[in-house]
């Protein structure tokens, strides 16, 4: 469900109606991704319940096409929002795009923004980690080529499940799965060459 807020802090009045109804009515237009607007261009009796109490907002639900979070339904909300943008520009309400479309189409973006440098700063981690525990640059091959590959599958079963199954993933989901993924490779490759010392400090050979 995305909502149109469409906002005049002096007032609505019918002289904004124009704008509700060319917004309304190219909506409608879009059979592919709009599957409900709920106005009171055909039925003036919800007018009470579309407009705000303080008479300064005009509230459009709109349903879109897709389950919420995935491809096709972030793909329809950017649509949607042209159409709103292209049929509101110079007019005289203020828009604002708001429900559970909105918010998820905003963490999407977030998500994008932020997942390099999240990926970039675990990748700095584990190297700095391996290095230590290591101290060798081609020692720290090994448990590095271990983490990638389990990154790779890990990544592509995910995706593969999305394809199967319909579900949306997130890109905040993507980054916890890295992180998770590389914190216990890295916890592996730790532990290992200090089991392997523990082992032989008493004077056993391996």
């Amino acid at each position: 469900l995305l909502l149109i807020v469409l906002t005049d802090e002096n007032g609505l009045s019918s002289t904004h109606e124009a704008t509700y109804r060319k917004l309304v009515e190219a909506l409608h237009r879009d059979q592919h991704d709009v599957t409900m607007v709920q106005d009171f261009v055909g039925n003036d009796s919800l007018r009470g319940f579309l407009t705000s109490d303080d008479k300064k907002s005009w509230v459009i639900p709109v349903g879109l096409s897709g389950a919420l979070g995935t491809p096709e339904s972030y793909a329809a909300f950017n649509r949607v929002s042209h159409i709103v943008a292209e049929n509101t520009a110079g007019g005289p309400l203020e828009v604002h795009l708001a429900g559970p479309a909105a918010t998820v189409a905003d963490l999407t973006v977030a998500g994008q923004r932020d997942r390099q440098p999240i990926e970039i700063a675990i990748a700095v981690m584990v190297l700095a980690v391996l290095l230590i525990v290591y101290r060798n640059p081609v020692a720290m091959l090994m448990p590095l080529i271990g983490i990638g590959m389990s990154l790779v599958i890990a990544q592509s079963a995910v995706a593969g499940f999305s394809e199967l199954t319909g579900l949306g993933v997130s890109n905040q989901a993507i980054i916890l799965l890295s992180a998770i993924i590389a914190g216990a490779g890295t916890d592996y490759a730790v532990f290992l060459p200090s089991g392997y010392h523990d082992y032989v400090q008493p004077g056993d050979s391996c």
